[in-house]
Protein backbone atom coordinates (compact mmCIF):
# COMPACT_ATOMS: atom_id res chain seq x y z
CA UNK A 1 0.00 0.00 0.00
CA UNK A 2 1.54 3.53 -0.79
CA UNK A 3 1.37 5.51 2.39
CA UNK A 4 1.98 9.47 2.48
CA UNK A 5 3.70 11.83 4.43
CA UNK A 6 2.16 15.24 5.00
CA UNK A 7 2.71 17.99 7.81
CA UNK A 8 0.14 18.56 10.13
CA UNK A 9 -2.23 21.59 8.58
CA UNK A 10 -0.98 21.30 5.13
CA UNK A 11 -1.91 19.40 2.03
CA UNK A 12 1.38 19.20 0.83
CA UNK A 13 3.26 15.84 0.67
CA UNK A 14 6.69 15.41 2.01
CA UNK A 15 7.50 11.71 0.84
CA UNK A 16 5.54 8.40 -1.39
CA UNK A 17 6.66 4.97 0.30
CA UNK A 18 4.59 1.76 -0.79
CA UNK A 19 5.23 -0.22 2.24
CA UNK A 20 3.45 -3.19 3.73
CA UNK A 21 1.84 -1.64 6.67
CA UNK A 22 1.41 1.82 8.31
CA UNK A 23 3.80 0.80 11.13
CA UNK A 24 6.30 -0.04 8.43
CA UNK A 25 5.94 3.33 6.83
CA UNK A 26 6.17 4.96 10.07
CA UNK A 27 9.52 3.58 10.65
CA UNK A 28 10.83 4.20 7.18
CA UNK A 29 9.52 8.01 7.95
CA UNK A 30 11.31 8.33 11.01
CA UNK A 31 14.60 6.71 9.91
CA UNK A 32 14.76 9.39 6.77
CA UNK A 33 13.81 12.33 8.53
CA UNK A 34 16.26 11.24 12.06
CA UNK A 35 13.08 11.53 13.73
CA UNK A 36 11.85 9.23 16.85
CA UNK A 37 8.48 8.19 16.16
CA UNK A 38 6.41 9.78 18.80
CA UNK A 39 8.19 13.46 17.32
CA UNK A 40 6.89 12.24 13.62
CA UNK A 41 3.94 11.59 14.80
CA UNK A 42 3.57 14.99 16.46
CA UNK A 43 4.92 16.64 13.19
CA UNK A 44 3.20 15.11 10.63
CA UNK A 45 0.46 12.28 9.88
CA UNK A 46 0.40 9.16 7.22
CA UNK A 47 -1.91 9.00 5.18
Amino acid sequence: MTYRLMPRKCKEIKSIVDAETKEAAILYFSALYHLSTEDLLLIYKIR
